[in-house]
């Protein structure tokens, strides 16, 4: 449900981090006569939950008949959901739910670029699962998929607060390190040597 506004401003009921934006796009269509524009924003609801909408507003301030800016607003929050889903699942992997080749080698090249401003050393950790094609023959696609998955949890646990990413090869898997890069790695790799051996 959405709040009524009692004589405030719609700012006043957008989302904390778009408030100032609608302000701007509201003044700016103040300035034009007879132009329309729109902005997608967060509108926050009664309840305190917020959704995505758009308005569109048209300057009829020169408009004897209507004096004033028209802006219309309608939901756009399921449009919205749509294009997060199909961002996330263009730039991750859909077995593992890791970043894919695109979206790792995005983050590496960030990485690096953080690195020499701050002068901290960067690490990239590939990991290949040995005999991985003779599981997948003997016991079928399934049962490697699931071992792909048992092996992506139990090494973002021993590494956590890096990121991950999963390449086009069956049964690879690349993270990325930024800090106490060798200690870390060498706990993690002990601690998946012991889950793997009990």
């Amino acid at each position: 449900m959405t709040p009524p506004l009692d004589g405030r401003r719609l700012s006043d009921i957008a989302h904390a981090d778009d408030a100032g934006h609608l302000n701007g796009f509201l003044e700016h269509a103040g300035r034009a006569p007879y132009e329309t524009s729109s902005i997608e924003w967060r509108l926050t609801l009664a309840d305190g939950t917020w959704r995505h909408v758009e308005s569109v507003a048209t300057n009829l301030l020169l408009d004897p008949n209507v004096s004033g800016i028209v802006v219309t607003t309608g939901d756009i929050h399921q449009r919205k959901a749509l294009e997060a889903q199909l961002a996330h699942q263009a730039f991750h992997d859909p077995l593992t739910n890791l970043a894919n080749r695109a979206l790792f080698q995005d983050r590496v090249s960030q990485a690096l670029a953080r690195a020499r401003r701050s002068q901290s050393p960067v690490a990239v950790l590939f990991l290949d699962l040995d005999n991985f094609k003779d599981i997948n023959d003997s016991l079928g696609q399934g049962a490697g998929d699931q071992v792909l998955c048992a092996v992506t949890q139990r090494l973002q646990g021993c590494i956590k607060g890096h990121r991950h990413g999963r390449a086009s090869g069956r049964g690879r898997v690349r993270y990325l390190a930024r800090r106490h890069v060798a200690a870390e790695q060498c706990r993690a790799r002990g601690r998946t040597r012991a889950g793997k051996s009990a």
